[in-house]
């Protein structure tokens, strides 16, 4: 068998130098409890450890120190500040022990996330400290404020998907959503791995010399070399975080925070993330001849995952559903039901149109029902799924760019025959785009959807003025 013992039980290491001020702090501080509040947790779930350095190191709390929020909460806000110089490569290294403690107080495969926030150039080589952790199976994220040096950034993430840079601490904020989704996609990635591994059920002959991926290596579909019959079973384009062509505003300090997750916990993320959410979300659902009623089952199955894990109601979560093939058909306005379980009976009773996919012609159609007359809420997110397993027979990137332009964000899911670059076309941004080999893997992509519909990009105004 094949353990991924990479994700350990993890903790954070900051540095600070006599340039950061008491404000520069608080919101390092808050950045970190804004990051805790994302996932469960618990001595068999999450835990978070805290180390800060500069040339010395300072370990804050353990990870089996605290299993409540609120301590952890209490334990950030006692952090003082040490001072000195920057030697981020000795951190890395006295991370090493840490990890190796970690390992031993779970039993069974969890992941192992380091997170590096520094706002300096290093004095000391970190190449090859980072090296070694990425190769005992830790993903690390690097974060670099206003001096951090880009290159020393990228060598110790290993990935310009794990590298973030801004320029001032209050932007910190700004990359959170960014950073805890890069998490869940990586895990997400691996529990299909390690599954496929441990049952071998669909991935045929696997033996225990085979070689472990690394953390950086692994990708969503594991090499066919390791397992020629494993079907693809994840999404092509994946939610990674990547540096924009334009750095993003935000400010630096060597941070590392490493966090364990319970592989069997398959909700990462806390609850509490989707609490306090508002949003109008309508699905555009393919209903062409192509999907046949055994896949159109699958599909409302889908829907039906995602609004249960919705906080449905009148001053919260409001669902609608349009569907369309070569004509729109209203099942449902936003405003229609306000109870689950009049929405799954309204999905149940849904039925297949068939003929051809006219997906242009749907978003257009789709766009009043964000305007309160068909239901909708002012000042409220705006979220548009689209459910697709075809190539579109009309243009896609002109309605789709009025939608988003007046406000809703596109969440294209795309199931076999899907065309990706239409599906990039109409969400505009690959971070939102889901591919799926066939219906039945759709179960595997519902946390994802609704961690990004939860933790929407900050700043956003979400109204429709029509």
């Amino acid at each position: 068998y094949l353990f991924l013992l990479c994700w350990l039980s993890p903790l954070f290491p900051w540095r600070h130098r006599l340039g950061i001020d008491l404000t520069d702090f608080g919101d390092i501080k808050k950045f970190l409890k804004e990051v805790i509040k994302m996932f469960n947790i618990g001595l068999n779930k999450v835990r978070f450890g805290a180390v800060q350095f500069s040339h010395n190191r300072r370990l804050e709390f353990e990870l089996d120190e605290y299993s409540k929020r609120d301590d952890l909460e209490t334990a950030i806000d006692n952090i003082r500040q040490i001072y000195g110089n920057t030697y981020i490569g000795e951190a890395l290294t006295f991370m090493q022990p840490l990890f190796k403690k970690a390992r031993k107080q779970r039993a069974g495969s969890v992941p192992c996330h380091l997170i590096v926030l520094t706002d300096g150039e290093s004095h000391d080589s970190v190449k090859e400290s980072a090296e070694r952790l990425r190769s005992e199976m830790v993903n690390i994220y690097a974060i670099g404020v206003k001096d951090a040096n880009e290159a020393q950034l990228l060598e110790i993430a290993g990935s310009k998907s794990r590298t973030f840079f801004v320029q001032e601490f209050d932007s910190l904020k700004n990359i959170k959503n960014e950073i805890v989704q890069g998490i869940l996609a990586q895990t997400s990635k691996r529990k299909l791995y390690l599954s496929c591994v441990l049952s071998c059920n669909s991935c045929g002959t696997h033996t225990s010399s085979s070689p472990v991926i690394p953390a950086e290596h692994s990708p969503i579909h594991p090499p066919t070399s390791l397992f020629p019959h494993l079907p693809s079973t994840a999404r092509n384009l994946s939610i990674h975080p990547s540096i924009p062509d334009h750095t993003v505003p935000v400010k630096s300090i060597n941070l590392f925070l490493m966090y364990s997750l319970d592989y069997t916990n398959i909700n990462m993320f806390s609850s509490i993330a989707c609490e306090e959410m508002t949003a109008d979300i309508m699905f555009l659902v393919d209903s062409s001849g192509s999907i046949g009623p055994e896949n159109f089952s699958k599909m409302k199955n889908f829907m039906r995952e995602l609004v249960n894990k919705s906080d449905i109601g009148p001053d919260r979560v409001q669902v609608g559903v349009v569907q369309f093939s070569d004509i729109k058909k209203e099942e449902f306005q936003l405003n229609q039901y306000s109870s689950k379980s009049d929405i799954f009976s309204a999905i149940d009773k849904m039925s297949l149109i068939g003929k051809t996919t006219l997906t242009g012609g749907a978003l257009t159609f789709v766009a009043d029902y964000f305007r309160p007359l068909k239901g909708a809420r002012p000042a409220v997110r705006k979220i548009l799924i689209l459910i697709t397993d075809g190539e579109a027979q009309d243009a896609v990137e002109s309605p789709a760019k009025a939608l988003r332009d007046e406000g809703v964000v596109i969440y294209s899911v795309g199931v076999f025959n899907a065309n990706k670059t239409q599906l990039e076309e109409i969400s505009g941004k690959h971070e939102l785009v889901f591919y799926v080999e066939n219906f039945d893997i759709l179960k595997h992509i519902e946390d994802e959807i609704i961690f990004g519909i939860c933790t929407p990009p900050e700043g956003k105004n979400f109204t429709l003025s029509r």
